[in-house]
């Protein structure tokens, strides 16, 4: 290498260490990742907790996971790599779905969910008169929509949740178990450092569930939606369907509306709430007025829903839309939302 070449190489290396020497004393700034390991580490307690009490209920030994994790190991082409990132969503979705952290987003559309379905059971919408009123709601992630809704006080409720994502149901059946109020405490969002107003934040821990579950209030049945539903006797089962940030997950649009048609009871409701972003892997990536089209083909009629819950998103329809932020922590520098949209269809008569 030439001497100036070199003299250059030099200067930049030396100009480097003086940057990385004035930031740290300015700010300290490696302590910063001292913090977040140890918050992570503390986290563990949590997940390790969750583990263990997954073993126990799938009846998994220790031996078979000490030989699964031994495969991951050995595992050259990344096949069986562990899921960080669904690991540390689930966590988040505690936030979101069973702490008061997370209430900003609930409020933004449990509401219009919820006091529709008061106002089609107080006039006999849903295409029964009988009690208990059979609710299912697929995608139904940790479940506290599906909770809200067992708790109706004027009817009598029969709430079944559906959930395909195990990392969802390990963490939704640990928190079943936790006792009393608000004991769990763990750290959310040391991993995410865009956006922040200070480094508390990242520090900031949070406290659940807000609400105790039940397991006797909802039934969770696992799997994927249009699988697990698939034998006769689910057949016109269920008096009211609600899709809520589901709809969008769906590989086979169109099975997924079958599906929905082929669950409900004759007069039946299907309630949609969330946004249409599509999975990368989907078949059919719809525009709204097309899902439309399509759901009408397949045998429901869109009624009309009220005003209060927001614009229609276009004239000739009834769809409304709804701000829904969707971002777990308020208090971030960035807003995250979608114009969620939202219907009420009917199962036409068979």
């Amino acid at each position: 290498m030439p001497a100036s070449q070199l003299e250059v190489k030099e200067s930049k290396r030396a100009n480097h260490l003086g940057d990385t020497k004035f930031i740290q004393s300015t700010l300290n700034y490696t302590s910063n990742f001292s913090r977040a390991k140890e918050l992570l580490s503390s986290n563990r307690y949590l997940v390790d907790n969750i583990v263990q009490l997954a073993l126990e209920y799938y009846h998994i030994g220790e031996d078979e996971l000490t030989s699964f994790e031994d495969m991951v190991e050995k595992d050259k082409g990344h096949q069986l790599q562990p899921d960080r990132t669904s690991i540390s969503q689930a966590l988040k979705h505690i936030v979101r779905d069973w702490s008061t952290d997370g209430k900003h987003e609930r409020l933004a559309t449990y509401p219009c969910i919820l006091e529709t379905l008061k106002e089609l059971l107080l006039g006999s919408s849903c295409g029964t008169t009988r009690n208990p009123v059979k609710v299912l709601l697929p995608g139904a992630g940790l479940n506290r929509l599906a909770h809200e809704i067992s708790l109706f006080e004027d009817h009598s409720m029969e709430v079944t949740a559906n959930e395909f994502s195990p990392y969802m149901n390990i963490v939704y059946r640990y928190l079943l178990t936790v006792r009393p109020r608000s004991s769990l405490y763990f750290h959310p969002y040391p991993d995410n450092w865009s956006h922040q107003v200070t480094l508390s934040e990242l520090h900031r821990g949070v406290h659940a569930p807000d609400m105790l579950p039940s397991s006797s209030d909802v039934v969770l049945v696992e799997g994927d939606f249009t699988h697990a539903f698939k034998h006769h006797e689910w057949r016109g089962s269920h008096d009211v369907l609600i899709t809520h940030f589901f709809i969008d997950t769906a590989r086979n649009l169109l099975s997924y509306i079958q599906t929905i048609h082929q669950l409900l009871r004759p007069g039946g409701i299907w309630m949609n709430l969330g946004p249409l972003l599509w999975s990368y892997n989907a078949q059919l990536q719809l525009s709204l007025e097309e899902m439309v089209k399509l759901s009408e083909a397949v045998g429901f009629v869109f009624l009309e829903t009220d005003p209060r819950w927001g614009n229609k998103t276009l004239p000739t329809l009834t769809v409304r839309s709804v701000h829904a932020p969707y971002g777990f922590n308020h208090r971030s520098l960035s807003h995250n939302a979608y114009k969620a949209q939202f219907w009420v269809a009917k199962k036409g008569q068979d």
